[in-house]
């Protein structure tokens, strides 16, 4: 705290008790020495205030110190060893010498807390500066050349990650792949019928305008129970047809349907497609289910046009 900003603080709580001091007498009619021994803890507050803040003007003591003294005087009130004292109503005088520290203590801190903030040092290295520039220069580009090969492990990582997880049909998976295209299906429907519900102002059209019917993928387990060639155009119209209604789900929501307001509200943004109206207002990953179901869906036709079948069957 520098002495200016010390100065101004201790004549502002000078000015506030005075100003305190004189106010009360006037207001109670009171003479101005009763009022100066209800207000004693003011003075003793603000005495010890400006030693405190001498050694920590920071220190949390500061905003407990306006109570300490009123406590004080409260116990030699009702011990009645100070009979001046005594004689006055000196419990609710306690409570406005505890007001009236605060206020100023608000304001003693405030003018501190201004002399504290010291304005930087600007210090000028001219000399140095061109020497500095280049440093800054010559560690940026390090940081550049660092950034773009780390950049380009990621890449190759992430093309390695996606190989490793690349999904092959072969005839040991086949029936697997096409359960998990079942079952993509089936949590697509749920979702499409949680959040086109009639409460939503959708209607019974609506879901099926945009569910993937059920007789489908429930084709899949006849279809491959005595799987043989001439099953295979069975399999791909019913696999084209699916995937016929995960790529209309990618298309704009108002282009597909026309959806009521309901008693809930479907929460989209202009220009929606469905999956994302999906994805928006429900908690299941339906873009997940979405992407695995027709990624399945086009290798599995694939596989059925491929070499490999053809020796399988």
């Amino acid at each position: 705290m520098t002495k200016f900003y010390e100065n101004a603080a201790l004549v502002v709580g000078i000015i506030l008790y005075l100003g305190t001091l004189f106010s009360l007498s006037l207001l109670t009619e009171t003479s101005i020495f009763l009022v100066f021994v209800g207000t004693l803890p003011i003075l003793l507050y603000l005495i010890a205030f400006f030693y405190l803040a001498k050694i920590d003007p920071g220190m949390a003591l500061l905003w407990v110190l306006p109570l300490i003294f009123p406590l004080i005087f409260l116990l030699i009130y009702y011990s009645k060893s100070f009979m001046l004292l005594s004689q006055m109503d000196y419990p609710s005088i306690a409570i406005v010498d505890i007001v009236i520290s605060y206020v100023i203590n608000i304001f003693l801190l405030i003018i501190i807390g201004i002399g504290r903030v010291e304005k930087p040092k600007v210090v000028h290295h001219a000399p140095n500066l061109k020497n500095e520039l280049e440093d800054v220069k010559q560690h940026l580009h390090n940081t550049k050349a660092q950034l773009e090969e780390a950049h380009a492990k990621l890449d190759r990582a992430k093309l390695e990650m996606q190989k490793t997880r690349e999904l092959v049909i072969d005839k040991d998976n086949f029936n697997v792949s096409l359960r998990g295209i079942e079952d993509k299906c089936k949590a697509i429907n749920f979702v499409i019928g949680r959040v086109y519900s009639d409460k939503r102002g959708a209607s019974q059209e609506v879901r099926d305008k945009l569910k993937i019917y059920p007789e489908w993928y429930n084709a899949f387990s006849e279809i491959t129970a005595d799987f043989k060639e001439e099953e295979k155009s069975k399999l791909k119209h019913v696999l084209n047809s699916i995937e016929v209604k995960l790529l209309q789900l990618e298309q704009k929501e108002n282009g597909v349907v026309n959806i009521n307001i309901g008693k809930l509200p479907i929460y989209r943004k202009l220009g929606d497609r469905v999956i994302d109206v999906l994805a928006r207002n429900d908690k299941d990953p339906v873009v997940e289910y979405h992407a695995e179901a027709k990624e399945v869906c086009q290798k599995v036709l694939k596989y059925l046009e491929s070499d490999a079948i053809k020796e399988s069957l």
